[in-house]
């Protein structure tokens, strides 16, 4: 194809009817676009990624705030998950299912997939994680979006994270996956210590270089607030959506309670507040 071919006339873009923004999750993440979930470490930003996966996994609202609702049929779900191991995020799926009032049994008819601890290079291997999707689909019958979610970004491509050019190449392979199944993409990122005047451009916190903040279509930022309690997270959170309302900064405290016999998390109660000061 000539690359004149490509271009569209403005009496066809300004003839078609515009369709209304579809959420995966409302005011976070638009259906079909590529958003980067960030803060520095500690922040709870993997236990956030794994709220917003079972959230849209079982069709309810993430945080257990109607706010933030998903999309009312289940959809579903592919975790790149490489740093955690089984055991672990399986403790806290649960947890978290627990607190949303969803049963085991419930659970084991997700349509959610996770891949712990096995690597995976977006740049090498996007059209592989394009081809399992639409294997899946086609094997299912279905074929409603979902979402994938990898986390962290930094053990997905061995890339130079500070340099543009290597990380437009990461970005565009994101871009291409998102494109090409109406999935939206979620990645987990580090970020630096948010200033004052990140919270209303999250994305220049972000690790790396700044190419990557003018790829995403989205951006969740988490600022840490401290704590005495060890089982309870704090944090401010700031969104950006390119293309539709983003959610107002708000506060998101997360409280865990571990078994006394295993160690691990038993319960993982969200709530949702005003900013914490």
């Amino acid at each position: 194809m000539q690359i004149e071919e490509e271009f569209v006339r403005a009496g066809e873009y300004f003839s078609r009817p515009m369709p209304k923004i579809n959420w995966t999750v409302q005011s976070l993440v638009e259906q079909g676009t590529f958003v980067i979930l960030g803060g520095e470490p500690k922040t709870s930003k993997t236990w956030a990624g794994l709220e917003i996966a079972l959230s849209v996994a079982t069709g309810t609202c993430c945080f257990r705030n109607p706010h933030f609702k998903t999309l009312p049929e289940t959809r579903p779900v592919f975790m790149f998950l490489l740093e955690d191991n089984q055991w672990n995020v399986a403790a806290r799926m649960k947890a978290l299912a627990r607190s949303k009032g969803i049963s085991d049994e419930q659970s084991e008819k997700m349509p959610l997939f996770l891949r712990c601890r096995k690597p995976v290079d977006i740049v090498e291997e996007a059209d592989d994680i394009i081809r399992m999707v639409r294997t899946w689909q086609v094997d299912h019958n279905s074929y409603f979006p979902g979402l994938i979610m990898i986390d962290p970004l930094r053990n997905a491509h061995t890339n130079d994270e500070n340099d543009s050019g290597s990380m437009k190449t990461v970005m565009e392979n994101c871009i291409k996956i998102t494109n090409a199944l109406g999935y939206s993409v979620i990645v987990n990122h580090h970020f630096k210590k948010m200033k004052k005047g990140d919270e209303e451009s999250p994305g220049n916190a972000m690790r790396g270089s700044s190419s990557m903040y003018g790829a995403v279509d989205g951006l969740i930022g988490m600022k840490k607030i401290e704590t005495d309690n060890n089982n309870t997270w704090r944090n401010n959170v700031f969104t950006q959506v390119k293309a539709g309302p983003q959610a107002r900064p708000f506060g998101l405290e997360l409280h865990v309670e571990d078994d006394p016999d295993t160690g691990r998390a038993t319960l993982a109660d969200w709530v949702v507040t005003e900013l914490f000061g």
